[in-house]
């Protein structure tokens, strides 16, 4: 018997995350590739032995074969396929992700970050719903799978201007905002897009670790009112907290709360009015 791909099966990787992850099948997700971009019709016999040749064709090193992948996924989720020509999935989404009303059907983590079910996300989510207000303009920097823009959405903001330098989040993100035909109140961009506008009202840092977010906060901090608030994570540990409270006093925000979920912080700050 053949496989719906010919005689070639199918083909498992793992794109690891620390919230789980994705499972590829590479021949899967290059046949609904070819097929998109005009390269193949779905009823050709040669599409999967051009597939198995695409994949034999990609860069073996590390950095080489992530960015293969980002064009490749990347361009299918910006024109919403996640099914091969043959009606097999590319990929099985290994997140945990809440049943939330506001987490859209078909929401997608995977290979980002930000499943809505980690602890600093979940902190991150309550120290939104503390700081929100109806009509807030919003500055996400690190926004993963777009989660955080979602809650705010959700919570009436006017806007919420989301920005990542991962390409793969990017697209994501932009995939999770259609799910939620939230398009109109959330843009997804790369950071050299970030424009010079300090009409924020509420700045959000989330990354990759600590020592990311400083950094951020001074480039970021002069796109924000003054009194807006700020919402930063990951902090783990409350040595984390505290180290982050002491030093954001130095580019003049105050600490105001720390909010904590299984041993994970997301810290809420406010930027001085003088």
């Amino acid at each position: 018997m053949t496989t719906p791909h010919g005689d070639c099966g199918r083909d498992w990787a793992h794109w690891r995350t620390i919230e789980g992850g994705y499972m590829f099948d590479r021949q899967a997700l290059v046949e609904a590739y070819l097929y998109a971009v005009g390269q193949a019709a779905p009823g050709d016999p040669m599409l999967p032995g051009r597939a198995r040749a695409c994949i034999d064709a990609w860069p073996s090193d590390k950095e080489g074969g992530r960015a293969h992948m980002d064009k490749v996924f990347g361009a299918l989720l910006d024109r919403d396929i996640l099914h091969c020509p043959h009606g097999l999935p590319v990929g099985i989404d290994l997140a945990r992700v809440p049943d939330a009303p506001w987490i859209p059907s078909g929401f997608l983590a995977g290979p980002a970050m930000g499943s809505g079910g980690s602890p600093w996300t979940r902190a991150s989510l309550i120290a939104l719903e503390r700081v929100i207000r109806a009509g807030d303009r919003v500055l996400e920097i690190g926004t993963g799978t777009g989660v955080l823009a979602l809650r705010c959405r959700s919570l009436g903001v006017s806007c919420v201007h989301c920005f990542d330098v991962d390409p793969i989040a990017r697209a994501i993100a932009r995939f999770n905002v259609r799910r939620a035909r939230a398009g109109r109140e959330i843009t997804v961009e790369d950071p050299t897009r970030i424009g010079c506008s300090s009409s924020h009202s509420c700045l959000i840092v989330a990354v990759s670790a600590i020592w990311e977010i400083l950094p951020a906060l001074r480039v970021e901090l002069p796109r924000l009112l003054n009194g807006g608030s700020v919402v930063a994570s990951p902090l783990e540990g409350l040595a984390e907290a505290v180290q982050l409270e002491t030093a954001i006093r130095d580019l003049g925000v105050r600490p105001v709360d720390l909010v904590e979920q299984d041993g994970w912080y997301s810290l809420i700050g406010r930027k001085a009015t003088d």
